[in-house]
């Protein structure tokens, strides 16, 4: 007895049956591996999510001198207003980039700076006198080597002239050989003196051209260390005295006078803390775990926190190189303080007119990405 076969209809009906039941069973497994492909594609475009929360501080900055010193008074050197009319510091008042805020004292660094310049001198000269003496010298023999040179040519042609007549008078035997013979000697003792006193003459010669050359060449090396361009102890000094000026590097308001004319200040000793304007930086402290991946040139993008989709693109001006602390205004804890480094950002124009000392702000250095459940994800 023969099997019966299934019908068409049936047998598709089965297969379709078959593939609903296969992918039932495998929908989770699609389901994520879309998932992860679609993190990875999010991920290269929106950029990693490591979020750096910061705090906005004043855009203060403490002007110090590099060099310790004497602040004297400003005198001529002191800002000016409309009348043209010299103004003196105190707080509350409007600077200038470029106006001069303190003067150390730098006669005493004029004094070594002159000091440095003869000591240079002095040394040069030393060494050439001695060269100018040795030179003098050599000069002096050699005048009279050759005039001792010139007194036995004169003897040597006597001798040649009285030879000839000798040498006459031996083949007429009027005078006996031996004559003829010691005038000879005489003449061949006289070339060889001759010759020693020209050696010594071109030895003087040589002395007297290697002095003056040594001359020529402390001049010149004196003329190069006195050069304030080439020698490192006077550029040294004058860059101490240029820094004696201290100028405002950004405009803004005096915050602080620290210090006053007459005070002795060490380097780095406050002078005057400037609140500098603050159109399109901002300067947030951000905590120390967080700051590693900054540095200058930095691209950075900011945010509010109850906005952080809408963020501005800055980049990292300036790093604090010291650790600073500043109190946490978010925080419910009294007295609660946040350390980190102070960080100026550029290009800040939007938001910083609207933040100010005490708001947070959520810096991360890649771009977020526009989808926030991928965002949650991610971070």
């Amino acid at each position: 007895m023969s099997a019966e076969l299934p019908s068409s209809p049936n047998l598709k009906l089965q297969k379709k049956l078959m593939r609903r039941r296969s992918f039932r069973e495998s929908w989770p497994v699609l389901v994520w591996i879309a998932m992860v492909a679609i993190a990875i594609w999010a991920y290269k475009i929106g950029g990693q999510f490591h979020h750096m929360r910061g705090v906005v501080t004043k855009p203060t900055e403490v002007i110090s001198p590099v060099f310790g010193g004497q602040l004297i008074p400003l005198g001529d050197l002191a800002p000016k207003d409309a009348n043209g009319q010299s103004k003196v510091l105190a707080q509350g008042m409007r600077i200038e980039v470029g106006d001069v805020l303190a003067k150390l004292d730098d006669a005493g660094l004029k004094l070594e700076y002159e000091a440095e310049i003869q000591r240079i001198q002095m040394q040069n000269t030393d060494q050439s006198v001695d060269l100018w003496f040795q030179v003098e010298d050599a000069q002096n023999q050699l005048l009279q080597i050759k005039s001792t040179r010139q007194k036995v040519q004169d003897e040597l042609a006597a001798l040649i002239k009285q030879k000839v007549v000798v040498d006459r008078e031996v083949e007429r035997k009027i005078r006996p050989a031996t004559d003829a013979a010691a005038i000879q000697t005489a003449i061949e003792e006289k070339i060889a003196e001759e010759s020693e006193l020209t050696r010594t003459s071109e030895n003087r010669e040589k002395a007297i051209v290697q002095g003056q050359t040594k001359i020529a060449e402390l001049t010149a090396q004196a003329a190069v260390r006195a050069d304030p361009n080439q020698s490192s102890e006077l550029k040294l000094l004058q860059y101490k005295i240029d820094n004696t000026v201290i100028k405002a590097r950004h405009s803004g308001y005096v915050e602080i006078l620290h210090s006053a004319p007459g005070s002795v200040l060490k380097a780095g000793d406050p002078i005057i803390t400037l609140l500098k304007d603050q159109s399109k930086t901002i300067t947030a402290l951000i905590p120390e775990e967080n700051v590693s991946g900054m540095e200058v040139g930095t691209t950075v993008y900011v945010a509010h926190p109850n906005t952080p989709k809408e963020f501005e693109t800055g980049a990292v001006l300036s790093l604090s190189p010291a650790m600073s602390q500043i109190p946490d205004f978010s925080s419910q804890v009294r007295g609660r303080m946040i350390r980190g480094r102070l960080v100026e950002l550029g290009n800040m124009e939007g938001l910083a007119e609207t933040l100010i000392p005490g708001s947070s702000v959520v810096i991360t250095l890649e771009e977020p990405s526009t989808i926030p459940f991928l965002s949650w994800l991610l971070d």
